[in-house]
């Protein structure tokens, strides 16, 4: 089932929701986005050079993947018929409303990891690997 994980920046929540999925899955049917990208097509590693932070990259990298190169990606209306469904962990109050009015549309609410260290910011990978298992799993 193609899955689009959607955060605010698209640079930690739907960045590790995507690469969790595929590899449970043992598929390519995640892709992530965001409701609010500074510099869409930037890396997460560019990203980490230019202002620092993206803990998201090591969070990963414990588990043996590497999302450095990710592209960051932001959230347009044409996306939606392409995914399934569309699972978004960005605040409310940054989310479109025509992505909160889609009938694929599904909200978690998990905290943003960034600016926080790696032991906070595993807490809401731990939460999100949590919520894919039992999604794929229905």
């Amino acid at each position: 089932m193609k899955t689009l994980f959607v955060c605010w920046q698209n640079v930690s929540r739907s960045q590790i929701a995507a690469a969790y999925y595929n590899r449970l899955t043992h598929s390519h049917d995640a892709d992530s986005a965001g409701t609010q990208v500074e510099l869409p097509g930037e890396t997460l590693q560019e990203r980490r050079n230019r202002i620092g932070g993206t803990v998201a990259i090591e969070l990963l990298a414990q588990d043996g993947m590497d999302i450095a190169d990710n592209k960051k990606t932001q959230l347009t209306p044409a996306m939606l018929g392409r995914y399934d469904r569309i699972i978004c962990m960005a605040d409310k109050s940054v989310t479109p409303e025509w992505l909160k009015n889609s009938a694929k549309y599904i909200y978690w609410a998990i905290s943003d990891p960034g600016a926080k260290d790696l032991a906070q910011a595993a807490t809401a990978r731990d939460e999100i690997v949590a919520r894919i298992k039992e999604l794929i799993t229905l």
